[in-house]
């Protein structure tokens, strides 16, 4: 029991460390948790030994048993408590590699880029529908007294162009929309998947009917962390490779419905691929997280 309780203060000594290691805010959440983590493991230790001591006193193998596999698994949580940064070190760096960039970094400026090209789209869009419905407005007109008159607008069809670009607007809005909203939730994953997925599983993880549970929510703070981050990476190295898919936003010489459809390939199309790149990531981790006792 002792010796559980020593284990416990080192382990979390040590992640306190290593807490520089990655983002600041979701490891300053990650170390709060660590109280919960070592009060959940101290217990999962207690029940061992207790259930070993019942079972020594009644002669009952199966509470044995139980205490011996308890322990076991506890010593593995505990493993994991001082590894698990230094394995979502480790695999982010891969990735960064792999990348060319740092991963949080480049997904969050491919974004924000995102949301400068729709801002200066939309207010081009808006410019020139404007210019179109004033140009429309210009008419010539005669009246002949007690006989009336007529008028003429010069430019009416003006007005079916200004119609056309406020639908246009309204395709590139979703676009706009859409990338300020990744913007906020890429901001947001290391603190989701270090400060409150990561302690959750650990916590799961000590209880012995929530073991697998535990493991599916670690392996999926880790493709939070890691595989999104990444699509948005190298859609961001993509985009630099001036393809001509992946460029900016257009200048005033003219915007198509091309250019929107290009705008929303980028903000809509390429994000559905990254969950679609996420759900198998995950899928893989939870057959890795299979041969964790």
């Amino acid at each position: 029991m002792m010796r559980g309780i020593a284990i416990i203060m080192a382990l979390v000594s040590f992640s306190s460390a290593g807490c520089g290691i990655m983002d600041t805010d979701a490891n300053v959440a990650f170390t709060q948790a660590l109280p919960i983590i070592g009060a959940a493991i101290a217990l999962s230790i207690a029940v061992a030994a207790l259930a070993y001591m019942a079972g020594s006193f009644m002669r009952n193998p199966n509470l044995l048993v139980f205490s011996k596999d308890q322990i076991f698994h506890t010593f593995v949580s505990v493993l994991l408590v001082i590894s698990i940064e230094g394995i979502f070190y480790g695999t982010c760096m891969f990735a960064s590699s792999a990348a060319g960039s740092d991963l949080q970094s480049a997904s969050l400026n491919y974004m924000r880029e995102l949301r400068v090209d729709g801002g200066q789209m939309l207010a081009q869009i808006m410019k020139r529908s404007i210019e179109y419905k004033f140009e429309a407005a210009y008419y010539t007109a005669y009246q002949v007294p007690y006989m009336g008159g007529e008028a003429y607008w010069w430019e009416a069809y003006n007005n079916a162009y200004a119609r056309n670009l406020e639908m246009l607007f309204d395709f590139v809005m979703v676009g706009y929309v859409s990338a300020g909203v990744q913007y906020n939730l890429l901001g947001m994953l290391p603190q989701i998947a270090l400060g409150v997925m990561v302690p959750m599983g650990l916590l799961l993880r000590c209880i012995p009917k929530a073991r697998e549970a535990g493991n599916m929510v670690m392996a999926l703070a880790l493709a939070l962390y890691v595989v999104i981050p990444f699509c948005y990476a190298v859609a961001s190295t993509m985009r630099e490779t001036e393809v001509p898919w992946f460029t900016g936003a257009p200048d005033d010489t003219g915007i198509s419905f091309e250019d929107a459809g290009l705008y929303l390939f980028q903000t809509i199309f390429l994000p559905n691929l990254a969950l679609v790149v996420f759900a198998t990531a995950v899928g893989g981790l939870m057959k890795v997280a299979k041969v964790i006792p």
